[in-house]
């Protein structure tokens, strides 16, 4: 069964530098998933998702996006790129 999970992540700027409770869950989920990225930027988003999406589908698998919290409370971009899904 094909699986899109979103992991949360701690803001990007703290992102190394030992935060409270910082993990990677990029590494964590690598070695179980067909797909494991992390969103630096909104303007990411639709292209990673539509990636794992896919691979999600076509390896019937489980997709990791992972997404920092600062990221997920930016807005969305006017207008996503549509090129790399045609």
């Amino acid at each position: 069964v094909p699986v899109l999970a979103i992991a949360a992540h701690i803001p990007s700027s703290e992102i190394g530098s030992g935060y409270f409770q910082e993990t990677h869950p990029q590494e964590l989920f690598r070695e179980c998933s067909h797909y494991c990225e992390l969103v630096s930027t909104p303007e990411q988003i639709p292209q990673v998702l539509a990636v794992a999406m896919r691979k999600a589908v076509i390896n019937r698998g489980v997709s990791v996006v992972v997404l920092p919290g600062d990221v997920a409370l930016k807005a969305a971009p006017e207008s996503a790129s549509s090129h790399w899904y045609h």
